[in-house]
Protein backbone atom coordinates (compact mmCIF):
# COMPACT_ATOMS: atom_id res chain seq x y z
CA UNK A 1 0.00 0.00 0.00
CA UNK A 2 3.42 2.27 -0.16
CA UNK A 3 2.70 3.36 3.49
CA UNK A 4 6.11 2.36 4.26
CA UNK A 5 8.59 5.07 2.97
CA UNK A 6 12.07 4.48 1.31
CA UNK A 7 15.07 4.40 3.54
CA UNK A 8 16.33 7.62 2.77
CA UNK A 9 20.30 8.21 1.86
CA UNK A 10 23.01 10.70 1.37
CA UNK A 11 26.55 10.76 -0.52
CA UNK A 12 29.76 10.67 1.43
CA UNK A 13 32.89 11.41 0.08
CA UNK A 14 36.00 14.12 -0.06
CA UNK A 15 39.46 14.43 -0.91
CA UNK A 16 42.68 13.18 0.39
CA UNK A 17 45.74 15.30 -0.38
CA UNK A 18 49.24 15.74 0.83
CA UNK A 19 50.50 19.35 2.47
CA UNK A 20 50.69 20.59 -0.88
CA UNK A 21 47.34 19.83 -1.98
CA UNK A 22 48.34 16.56 -4.37
CA UNK A 23 45.68 14.01 -4.21
CA UNK A 24 47.04 10.78 -2.85
CA UNK A 25 46.39 7.36 -4.77
CA UNK A 26 45.31 4.25 -3.33
CA UNK A 27 44.04 5.00 0.27
CA UNK A 28 41.76 2.64 1.91
CA UNK A 29 38.75 4.56 3.43
CA UNK A 30 37.10 2.46 5.83
CA UNK A 31 33.27 3.31 7.69
CA UNK A 32 32.01 2.00 10.59
CA UNK A 33 29.43 3.35 13.23
CA UNK A 34 25.87 1.99 13.64
CA UNK A 35 24.72 1.95 10.12
CA UNK A 36 24.66 -1.12 7.85
CA UNK A 37 27.98 -2.88 7.02
CA UNK A 38 30.00 -1.03 4.01
CA UNK A 39 32.88 -1.80 2.41
CA UNK A 40 35.70 0.84 2.23
CA UNK A 41 36.40 2.65 -0.70
CA UNK A 42 39.47 3.21 -2.07
CA UNK A 43 40.62 6.63 -3.58
CA UNK A 44 41.18 7.98 -7.42
CA UNK A 45 43.56 10.37 -7.11
CA UNK A 46 42.79 11.35 -4.00
CA UNK A 47 39.21 11.57 -4.51
CA UNK A 48 36.93 9.03 -2.36
CA UNK A 49 32.89 8.74 -2.14
CA UNK A 50 30.29 6.38 -0.28
CA UNK A 51 27.07 6.57 -2.58
CA UNK A 52 23.66 6.16 -0.81
CA UNK A 53 24.64 5.41 2.76
CA UNK A 54 21.32 5.31 4.99
CA UNK A 55 20.74 8.37 6.78
CA UNK A 56 20.21 9.43 10.78
CA UNK A 57 23.04 6.79 11.31
CA UNK A 58 26.49 7.75 12.89
CA UNK A 59 29.56 7.01 11.17
CA UNK A 60 33.90 7.55 11.28
CA UNK A 61 35.49 7.34 8.23
CA UNK A 62 39.23 6.38 8.60
CA UNK A 63 41.77 6.28 5.73
CA UNK A 64 44.85 4.13 5.53
CA UNK A 65 47.72 3.33 3.52
CA UNK A 66 50.60 1.05 5.00
CA UNK A 67 52.12 0.46 1.48
CA UNK A 68 55.79 1.55 -0.28
CA UNK A 69 57.12 2.53 2.92
CA UNK A 70 60.11 3.94 1.03
CA UNK A 71 58.55 5.68 -1.14
CA UNK A 72 60.26 9.94 -0.49
CA UNK A 73 62.56 8.52 1.65
CA UNK A 74 66.00 9.20 1.12
CA UNK A 75 68.97 10.59 2.62
CA UNK A 76 68.41 14.52 2.37
CA UNK A 77 65.17 13.70 4.86
CA UNK A 78 68.19 12.73 7.12
CA UNK A 79 70.15 15.97 6.43
CA UNK A 80 66.88 17.68 7.23
CA UNK A 81 66.23 15.53 10.58
CA UNK A 82 69.69 15.84 11.94
CA UNK A 83 69.64 19.91 11.62
CA UNK A 84 66.32 19.95 12.86
CA UNK A 85 67.70 17.90 16.09
CA UNK A 86 70.66 20.09 16.00
CA UNK A 87 68.50 23.34 15.82
CA UNK A 88 70.34 24.25 13.27
CA UNK A 89 67.15 24.37 10.98
CA UNK A 90 64.01 23.81 12.43
CA UNK A 91 61.09 21.83 10.57
CA UNK A 92 58.12 24.26 10.65
CA UNK A 93 55.34 22.33 9.63
CA UNK A 94 53.11 20.05 12.25
CA UNK A 95 53.12 17.80 9.13
CA UNK A 96 56.60 17.19 8.66
CA UNK A 97 56.98 16.78 12.37
CA UNK A 98 54.43 13.92 12.25
CA UNK A 99 56.82 12.75 9.19
CA UNK A 100 60.28 12.58 11.21
CA UNK A 101 58.49 10.94 13.91
CA UNK A 102 59.22 7.41 12.59
CA UNK A 103 59.00 5.25 15.45
CA UNK A 104 55.86 6.78 16.57
CA UNK A 105 56.98 8.08 19.92
CA UNK A 106 55.21 11.57 19.84
CA UNK A 107 58.93 13.37 19.56
CA UNK A 108 61.81 13.79 16.83
CA UNK A 109 65.56 11.87 18.36
CA UNK A 110 68.42 10.19 16.72
CA UNK A 111 66.39 6.81 16.83
CA UNK A 112 63.66 8.31 14.46
CA UNK A 113 66.90 8.97 11.90
CA UNK A 114 68.21 5.06 13.14
CA UNK A 115 65.16 3.71 11.32
CA UNK A 116 65.18 6.14 8.27
CA UNK A 117 68.92 4.94 7.62
CA UNK A 118 67.47 0.74 8.02
CA UNK A 119 64.64 1.81 5.99
CA UNK A 120 66.77 3.61 3.08
CA UNK A 121 69.66 0.47 3.53
CA UNK A 122 67.05 -1.83 3.11
CA UNK A 123 67.63 -3.53 6.27
CA UNK A 124 64.35 -2.99 7.10
CA UNK A 125 60.95 -2.78 4.55
CA UNK A 126 58.84 -0.47 6.76
CA UNK A 127 58.71 1.68 10.21
CA UNK A 128 58.44 -1.37 12.40
CA UNK A 129 56.36 1.04 14.89
CA UNK A 130 54.39 2.97 12.27
CA UNK A 131 52.45 3.06 9.13
CA UNK A 132 54.03 4.45 6.03
CA UNK A 133 51.05 7.15 5.57
CA UNK A 134 49.24 8.67 8.79
CA UNK A 135 46.39 10.96 8.09
CA UNK A 136 44.91 13.74 9.64
CA UNK A 137 41.54 15.41 9.67
CA UNK A 138 42.26 18.56 7.43
CA UNK A 139 39.80 20.67 9.46
CA UNK A 140 41.53 20.36 12.07
CA UNK A 141 43.88 23.13 13.54
CA UNK A 142 47.01 22.67 15.96
CA UNK A 143 46.40 24.17 19.22
CA UNK A 144 50.57 24.29 18.93
CA UNK A 145 52.39 23.63 15.43
CA UNK A 146 55.48 23.74 16.39
CA UNK A 147 54.67 20.60 18.40
CA UNK A 148 51.77 18.65 16.82
CA UNK A 149 52.57 15.77 19.69
CA UNK A 150 51.21 18.11 22.81
CA UNK A 151 47.88 16.39 22.27
CA UNK A 152 45.98 13.53 20.32
CA UNK A 153 45.26 14.63 16.61
CA UNK A 154 42.27 12.96 14.79
CA UNK A 155 43.04 10.42 12.27
CA UNK A 156 39.29 9.93 11.52
CA UNK A 157 36.25 11.71 11.14
CA UNK A 158 32.89 11.27 12.51
CA UNK A 159 29.29 12.42 11.47
CA UNK A 160 26.59 11.97 13.68
CA UNK A 161 23.04 11.39 12.90
CA UNK A 162 24.01 12.10 8.98
CA UNK A 163 21.09 13.93 7.96
CA UNK A 164 22.27 15.30 4.07
CA UNK A 165 25.44 14.88 1.46
CA UNK A 166 28.40 15.97 2.34
CA UNK A 167 31.46 15.74 -0.44
CA UNK A 168 33.51 17.98 2.20
CA UNK A 169 35.12 14.92 4.38
CA UNK A 170 39.19 15.99 4.12
CA UNK A 171 42.20 14.53 5.49
CA UNK A 172 45.63 15.35 5.01
CA UNK A 173 48.06 12.65 4.47
CA UNK A 174 51.67 12.47 6.00
CA UNK A 175 54.63 10.03 4.08
CA UNK A 176 56.21 8.97 7.30
CA UNK A 177 59.92 9.41 6.68
CA UNK A 178 59.73 12.04 4.30
CA UNK A 179 59.91 15.55 5.59
CA UNK A 180 61.41 17.18 2.52
CA UNK A 181 57.72 16.34 0.74
CA UNK A 182 59.09 14.22 -1.85
CA UNK A 183 56.92 11.08 -2.25
CA UNK A 184 54.71 10.44 -5.11
CA UNK A 185 51.24 10.50 -4.12
CA UNK A 186 49.92 9.76 -7.18
CA UNK A 187 50.55 5.62 -8.45
CA UNK A 188 48.06 6.27 -11.13
CA UNK A 189 50.19 8.41 -12.79
CA UNK A 190 53.41 6.77 -12.16
CA UNK A 191 56.62 7.31 -11.19
CA UNK A 192 58.49 10.86 -12.42
CA UNK A 193 62.13 10.42 -14.35
CA UNK A 194 64.51 11.57 -12.30
CA UNK A 195 66.13 14.51 -13.17
CA UNK A 196 69.93 15.31 -11.66
CA UNK A 197 72.00 18.75 -11.38
CA UNK A 198 75.48 17.13 -11.98
CA UNK A 199 77.47 13.84 -10.83
CA UNK A 200 79.30 12.76 -7.52
CA UNK A 201 81.86 10.34 -9.07
CA UNK A 202 83.67 7.98 -6.90
CA UNK A 203 86.93 7.55 -7.93
CA UNK A 204 88.61 4.11 -7.56
CA UNK A 205 91.86 2.44 -9.16
CA UNK A 206 91.23 -0.30 -11.44
CA UNK A 207 93.64 -3.34 -11.35
CA UNK A 208 94.55 -6.52 -12.08
CA UNK A 209 92.98 -9.36 -9.63
CA UNK A 210 94.12 -12.91 -8.69
CA UNK A 211 92.62 -15.49 -7.60
CA UNK A 212 93.21 -16.16 -3.81
CA UNK A 213 94.52 -12.66 -3.01
CA UNK A 214 92.78 -9.98 -0.85
CA UNK A 215 92.55 -6.14 -2.74
CA UNK A 216 91.95 -2.45 -0.01
CA UNK A 217 89.92 -0.60 -2.78
CA UNK A 218 89.30 2.92 -1.69
CA UNK A 219 86.98 5.23 -2.67
CA UNK A 220 87.71 8.79 -3.26
CA UNK A 221 87.10 12.15 -5.25
CA UNK A 222 86.98 15.31 -6.66
CA UNK A 223 83.79 16.24 -6.51
CA UNK A 224 83.33 16.21 -2.63
CA UNK A 225 82.42 20.40 -2.82
CA UNK A 226 79.49 20.82 -0.69
CA UNK A 227 78.55 17.53 -0.58
CA UNK A 228 76.05 16.97 2.59
CA UNK A 229 75.10 13.42 1.83
CA UNK A 230 74.28 10.62 -0.28
CA UNK A 231 73.22 7.08 -0.49
CA UNK A 232 73.72 4.29 -3.31
CA UNK A 233 73.30 0.84 -4.14
CA UNK A 234 76.46 -0.83 -4.77
CA UNK A 235 76.84 -4.06 -7.03
CA UNK A 236 79.28 -6.61 -7.13
CA UNK A 237 79.73 -10.28 -8.65
CA UNK A 238 79.60 -12.40 -5.01
CA UNK A 239 80.91 -15.18 -7.23
CA UNK A 240 84.09 -13.47 -7.68
CA UNK A 241 84.56 -11.45 -4.92
CA UNK A 242 84.01 -11.87 -0.90
CA UNK A 243 83.92 -8.81 1.36
CA UNK A 244 86.27 -8.84 4.34
CA UNK A 245 86.09 -5.42 5.94
CA UNK A 246 84.64 -1.95 5.51
CA UNK A 247 87.24 0.75 6.61
CA UNK A 248 85.32 4.60 7.34
CA UNK A 249 87.55 6.81 5.96
CA UNK A 250 87.76 10.81 6.41
CA UNK A 251 84.36 11.62 6.45
CA UNK A 252 82.61 12.56 9.44
CA UNK A 253 79.60 10.66 10.76
CA UNK A 254 80.83 7.92 8.61
CA UNK A 255 80.76 4.48 10.39
CA UNK A 256 79.96 0.67 9.56
CA UNK A 257 76.31 1.84 10.99
CA UNK A 258 76.02 3.44 7.05
CA UNK A 259 76.44 0.57 5.05
CA UNK A 260 73.54 -1.89 4.47
CA UNK A 261 74.71 -5.72 4.78
CA UNK A 262 71.74 -7.54 4.81
CA UNK A 263 72.11 -8.82 0.84
CA UNK A 264 75.60 -9.30 0.86
CA UNK A 265 75.41 -12.87 -0.22
CA UNK A 266 73.44 -11.77 -3.27
CA UNK A 267 76.61 -9.19 -4.08
CA UNK A 268 74.70 -6.07 -2.85
CA UNK A 269 75.82 -3.27 -0.66
CA UNK A 270 73.78 -0.45 0.59
CA UNK A 271 75.14 2.86 1.60
CA UNK A 272 73.92 6.29 3.14
CA UNK A 273 75.72 9.43 4.45
CA UNK A 274 74.75 12.25 5.71
CA UNK A 275 76.05 15.36 7.65
CA UNK A 276 74.42 18.86 8.57
CA UNK A 277 77.93 20.57 7.73
CA UNK A 278 78.69 21.50 4.35
CA UNK A 279 82.83 20.15 5.65
CA UNK A 280 85.33 20.68 2.37
CA UNK A 281 87.22 17.75 1.99
CA UNK A 282 90.45 17.87 0.01
CA UNK A 283 90.77 16.19 -3.45
CA UNK A 284 91.20 12.42 -3.35
CA UNK A 285 90.30 11.92 0.22
CA UNK A 286 89.60 9.01 0.75
CA UNK A 287 86.00 8.58 1.81
CA UNK A 288 86.22 4.50 3.05
CA UNK A 289 87.83 1.74 1.91
CA UNK A 290 86.13 -1.89 0.99
CA UNK A 291 88.46 -5.05 1.50
CA UNK A 292 87.69 -7.55 -0.64
CA UNK A 293 89.08 -11.18 -1.47
CA UNK A 294 89.30 -12.27 -4.91
CA UNK A 295 88.36 -15.51 -6.24
CA UNK A 296 88.91 -15.36 -10.01
CA UNK A 297 91.63 -13.78 -12.19
CA UNK A 298 90.17 -10.69 -13.55
CA UNK A 299 90.05 -6.71 -13.47
CA UNK A 300 88.44 -5.00 -10.96
CA UNK A 301 86.28 -2.70 -13.19
CA UNK A 302 84.52 -5.75 -14.13
CA UNK A 303 83.02 -6.30 -10.95
CA UNK A 304 81.86 -3.75 -9.22
CA UNK A 305 78.83 -1.23 -9.92
CA UNK A 306 76.85 1.48 -8.74
CA UNK A 307 73.20 1.25 -9.54
CA UNK A 308 69.87 2.47 -8.06
CA UNK A 309 68.36 -0.97 -7.28
CA UNK A 310 67.42 -0.70 -3.90
CA UNK A 311 68.50 2.16 -2.72
CA UNK A 312 68.78 5.02 -4.96
CA UNK A 313 71.84 6.33 -6.17
CA UNK A 314 72.14 9.94 -5.74
CA UNK A 315 73.73 12.54 -3.62
CA UNK A 316 72.81 16.18 -2.38
CA UNK A 317 75.38 19.43 -3.12
CA UNK A 318 74.66 23.07 -1.11
CA UNK A 319 74.59 26.20 -3.82
CA UNK A 320 73.83 29.23 -2.26
CA UNK A 321 72.24 30.74 -5.62
CA UNK A 322 70.18 27.19 -6.29
CA UNK A 323 69.57 26.22 -3.05
CA UNK A 324 70.14 22.21 -2.91
CA UNK A 325 71.33 20.26 -6.00
CA UNK A 326 70.89 16.41 -6.53
CA UNK A 327 73.22 14.37 -8.10
CA UNK A 328 73.57 11.13 -9.69
CA UNK A 329 76.59 8.71 -8.34
CA UNK A 330 78.67 7.00 -10.21
CA UNK A 331 82.10 4.65 -10.46
CA UNK A 332 84.79 6.55 -12.18
CA UNK A 333 87.54 3.79 -12.74
CA UNK A 334 91.27 5.28 -13.36
CA UNK A 335 94.34 3.76 -14.54
CA UNK A 336 96.32 1.91 -12.10
CA UNK A 337 98.90 -0.51 -11.55
CA UNK A 338 98.47 -4.14 -10.22
CA UNK A 339 100.09 -2.99 -6.23
CA UNK A 340 96.67 -2.82 -3.91
CA UNK A 341 98.12 -0.04 -1.70
CA UNK A 342 100.75 2.41 -1.78
CA UNK A 343 100.95 2.56 1.82
CA UNK A 344 101.66 0.75 5.14
CA UNK A 345 98.79 0.61 6.97
CA UNK A 346 97.54 -1.27 10.15
CA UNK A 347 93.74 -2.52 11.18
CA UNK A 348 91.85 -2.70 14.25
CA UNK A 349 92.51 -5.65 15.16
CA UNK A 350 88.81 -7.97 15.21
CA UNK A 351 87.24 -8.68 17.11
CA UNK A 352 87.64 -6.10 19.86
CA UNK A 353 87.25 -6.79 22.21
CA UNK A 354 88.13 -10.30 22.26
CA UNK A 355 87.24 -14.07 23.93
CA UNK A 356 89.46 -16.46 23.04
CA UNK A 357 90.97 -15.08 19.64
CA UNK A 358 91.46 -12.41 17.20
CA UNK A 359 93.67 -11.18 14.71
CA UNK A 360 95.38 -8.28 13.50
CA UNK A 361 95.83 -7.36 9.95
CA UNK A 362 97.70 -5.15 7.60
CA UNK A 363 98.48 -3.47 4.25
CA UNK A 364 102.38 -4.34 2.72
CA UNK A 365 102.94 -2.09 -0.02
CA UNK A 366 105.55 -4.31 -0.98
CA UNK A 367 106.61 -7.88 -0.46
CA UNK A 368 109.08 -8.19 2.54
CA UNK A 369 109.23 -9.17 6.26
CA UNK A 370 107.17 -6.93 9.19
CA UNK A 371 107.15 -8.02 13.21
CA UNK A 372 103.90 -7.98 15.07
CA UNK A 373 105.23 -7.29 18.81
CA UNK A 374 101.98 -7.13 21.89
CA UNK A 375 102.83 -5.99 25.11
CA UNK A 376 100.52 -5.34 28.06
CA UNK A 377 100.50 -1.90 29.66
CA UNK A 378 103.71 -1.94 31.85
CA UNK A 379 105.58 -2.92 28.27
CA UNK A 380 105.91 -6.49 29.21
CA UNK A 381 106.58 -8.18 25.88
CA UNK A 382 103.23 -10.76 25.79
CA UNK A 383 104.05 -12.48 21.73
CA UNK A 384 106.65 -11.82 19.14
CA UNK A 385 105.97 -12.56 15.19
CA UNK A 386 108.26 -12.05 12.77
CA UNK A 387 108.07 -13.47 9.06
CA UNK A 388 108.01 -12.40 5.40
CA UNK A 389 105.09 -11.60 3.65
CA UNK A 390 103.30 -11.17 0.13
CA UNK A 391 102.35 -7.25 -1.15
CA UNK A 392 99.02 -6.74 -0.04
CA UNK A 393 96.68 -7.82 3.19
CA UNK A 394 98.04 -10.06 5.51
CA UNK A 395 97.21 -11.09 9.08
CA UNK A 396 97.97 -12.85 12.00
CA UNK A 397 95.55 -14.39 14.73
CA UNK A 398 96.31 -14.35 18.46
CA UNK A 399 94.46 -16.97 20.89
CA UNK A 400 93.98 -16.48 24.34
CA UNK A 401 96.64 -18.75 25.69
CA UNK A 402 98.96 -16.82 23.54
CA UNK A 403 98.87 -13.35 25.69
CA UNK A 404 98.54 -14.41 29.63
CA UNK A 405 96.33 -13.07 31.31
CA UNK A 406 96.58 -9.49 30.44
CA UNK A 407 93.21 -7.64 29.60
CA UNK A 408 94.73 -4.20 28.20
CA UNK A 409 97.72 -4.49 25.53
CA UNK A 410 99.04 -2.91 22.93
CA UNK A 411 100.02 -4.00 19.53
CA UNK A 412 102.55 -2.60 16.93
CA UNK A 413 102.96 -3.91 13.88
CA UNK A 414 106.42 -2.28 12.17
CA UNK A 415 108.26 -3.27 9.13
CA UNK A 416 110.47 -0.96 6.48
CA UNK A 417 107.75 0.87 4.99
CA UNK A 418 106.65 2.25 8.77
CA UNK A 419 105.08 1.29 12.11
CA UNK A 420 101.77 1.43 13.86
CA UNK A 421 100.69 0.60 17.45
CA UNK A 422 96.86 0.59 18.52
CA UNK A 423 95.06 -1.10 21.73
CA UNK A 424 93.20 -4.41 21.91
CA UNK A 425 91.04 -5.57 24.93
CA UNK A 426 90.66 -9.20 26.08
CA UNK A 427 87.42 -9.88 28.39
CA UNK A 428 86.34 -13.12 30.18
Amino acid sequence: MDICPETQTANIGGMIANEEGEGIDEVMVHVSGNGPTTQPAMTNVGNYQFAALPMYNDYTFTPANDENHTNGVTTLDLVYLRKHILQIDLLDSPYQLIAGDANNSGSISTLDMVLVRKLILNINTNFPNNTSWRFVDADYEFPNPSNPFSQPFPEFHNVNDLDADNMNINFIGIKIGDVNGSANPNYLLGADDRSFDGTLHFDIQDRGLKAGETYRVDFRTNDFLNIFGYQFTLDFDETALELIEIIPGELENLSIENFGLAMLDQGIITSSWDNSKNTLHNNGTVLFSLIFSASTNTTLSNLLNITSEYTPAEAYQSDLKEGTKTLAVQLNFTEGSSDRHSKFMVYQNKPNPFVDETAIGWEMPEAGWAKVTVTDFSGKILKIITDNYPIGYNEVKLKRTDLGGAQMMFFRVENACGVETRKMVMID
